[in-house]
């Protein structure tokens, strides 16, 4: 780390196990034409990837707290040091001015309140039977409004019906079939498709509609059966819309004349707007059934209020200036929480220059708390070390003023997405939370970190240096018994070392040339 202490990164395979990536080098030599060759014998082990950083202890919640307005300190409770829980006060402004405002305005909210209750106990008989009246009249167009609307749903279907069964079908071969087909030819061969097939829908779609409206009754909730009769209006425009289409593009033939579609084309613009009509009035019938629903809520809302109490017209002014004492109240209160600094979570108070006698500003922030317990480290990691690295990997963790032997374990929690320059370089802001509580940890330590990045075991481990590439393919040579041979490897990104594991190609044992002869 240079003296700035800017984040010395990079990459380290470790072995690790028994015997840590079991590379065992043997160095070979045997005659050969004009050479003799170094090699290494290669086992399986584990092989565990790290990212190694440095990076600073910090607080998980860390704030300077002030007054948020002018006064002169009354009181400090607190000094550097001591642990406070949320919502402790730290210190106070003179505020005797305030807390009297505020006891007054607590005294006129409770007075409003009281004649607010005392309307409420009065309502005349006179008028509870006027309300009393508006229920039973909101209650009467709402059965009317009910059965209008479920006669704008039957309505809807013996229209429907009435478009497919009557007037469609005229075009069509087998309509109520699983088959059906148009009597004309057309050129638009998708409208075609679209109607034979919406045809079958349809059917399905009648039948069971038919069946549900049987049992329907105007004392049911009709809300379902309004929006499936919209649903299923609009399937059978669309199905006209599309036969329109397709008649549009019709050209006669012996099956049907030009008089014979231009009947279809009158036929379909006539279920057209008979659809239409229909929608109209269901959509009206559907208006006013919920129309006359809210009316009766609040007939039944104001019969209810006028039982409790007196007049409407008084029972609202009074609850307004309800309101406007408890919004006074609420702004004077407000104005004395300004006078009063409290901790906003459990820690420790770091700062305290807050004196008894000494005028403040808002702009002064003299008093700092960390919370207690949640350490988290703040590291900055490379661009090129950042791919390797995720939310979630597991790290070990030491700090200088600890030593190496103090391990602690962690886990990287964010990532930002966006680049931070160190000395010119590019690197990413990287949060790693410490597991548990050690109280000897403080904020502003020295981190040294090691993220795992990847762990795998049974790994076979070469040199970079011994894979070449030959017919676009990754080789390493392989000597066996007294000859040397090429052999493909599938092998992952290299380390700062320059090793590479090799993920297919090698076996355990395999004796490796370490100096290949590429030009063979």
């Amino acid at each position: 780390m240079d003296e700035t202490g800017s984040t010395k990164l990079n990459i380290v395979w470790i072995a690790s196990g028994a015997v840590v990536v079991v590379v065992i080098i043997w160095f070979f030599f045997f005659h050969s034409s004009n050479s003799n060759l170094q090699t290494l014998v290669v086992h399986r082990g584990d092989f565990t990837a790290q990212v190694n950083v440095t990076g600073t202890i910090t607080a998980a919640q860390d704030v300077d707290l002030g007054f948020a307005q002018n006064g002169r300190i009354a009181s400090t409770a607190v000094k550097v040091g001591d642990k406070v829980k949320a919502g402790d006060v730290i210190a106070t402004l003179e505020n005797n001015d305030l807390q009297a405002a505020v006891a007054g305005k607590q005294a006129a909210l409770a007075s409003a309140e009281a004649q607010l209750q005392s309307l409420k106990d009065g309502t005349r008989p006179e008028q509870l039977a006027v309300l009393q009246s508006s229920v039973d009249a909101a209650q009467t167009t709402l059965t009317q409004a009910n059965s209008a609307a479920l006669n704008a749903i039957q309505d809807a279907y013996t229209t429907a019906d009435d478009a497919v069964h009557n007037k469609a079908d005229q075009f069509f071969n087998n309509p109520r079939t699983a088959t059906p087909t148009v009597v004309f030819y057309s050129s638009n061969t998708q409208a075609v498709t679209s109607i034979q097939s919406e045809r079958v829908s349809l059917e399905t779609m009648l039948v069971a509609w038919k069946a549900e409206l049987a049992s329907l009754s105007a004392s049911d909730d009709l809300n379902t059966a309004m929006v499936e009769a919209q649903v299923n209006i609009a399937a059978v425009n669309k199905f006209l819309l599309d036969a329109n289409t397709a008649l549009g593009s019709a050209v006669p033939n012996q099956s049907a004349s030009a008089t014979v579609i231009s009947g279809y084309v009158t036929t379909v613009a006539a279920a057209r707007a008979a659809m239409d009509t229909t929608r109209t009035a269901l959509t009206s019938a559907n208006t006013a059934q919920k129309n006359a629903a809210a009316a009766l809520a609040t007939a039944q809302s104001n019969l209810t209020l006028g039982e409790s109490g007196s007049t409407q017209t008084s029972i609202d002014a009074q609850a307004a200036a309800v309101n406007a004492a408890r919004a006074d109240l609420a702004n004077t209160q407000a104005l004395l929480a300004k006078t009063v600094i409290m901790a906003p979570f459990d820690g420790t108070i770091t700062r305290m220059n807050s004196k008894v006698g000494e005028v403040v500003s808002p702009t002064t922030d003299d008093i700092s708390i960390i919370s207690d317990g949640a350490f988290q480290i703040d590291a900055y990691i490379s661009e090129i070390n950042i791919v390797s690295v995720n939310v979630g990997d597991m790290a070990t963790v030491t700090l200088d003023a600890l030593g190496p032997s103090v391990p602690f374990q962690a886990q990287v929690v964010s990532i930002d997405p966006g680049a931070t320059e160190q000395g010119g370089v590019p690197t990413y802001k990287t949060v790693l939370q410490i597991a548990g509580d050690d109280t000897r940890i403080r904020s502003g330590m020295t981190a040294n970190v090691s993220i795992v990045v990847r762990h795998d075991q049974g790994a076979l481990v070469v040199p970079q240096s011994a894979v070449f590439i030959k017919n676009a393919a990754q080789v390493v040579q392989v000597k066996k018994d007294d000859s040397v041979v090429d052999v493909p490897v599938t092998i992952t990104q290299a380390d700062s070392l320059g090793q590479v594991e090799v993920t297919s190609g090698l076996g355990d044992g395999d004796i490796v040339v370490l100096d290949p002869d590429v030009t063979k």
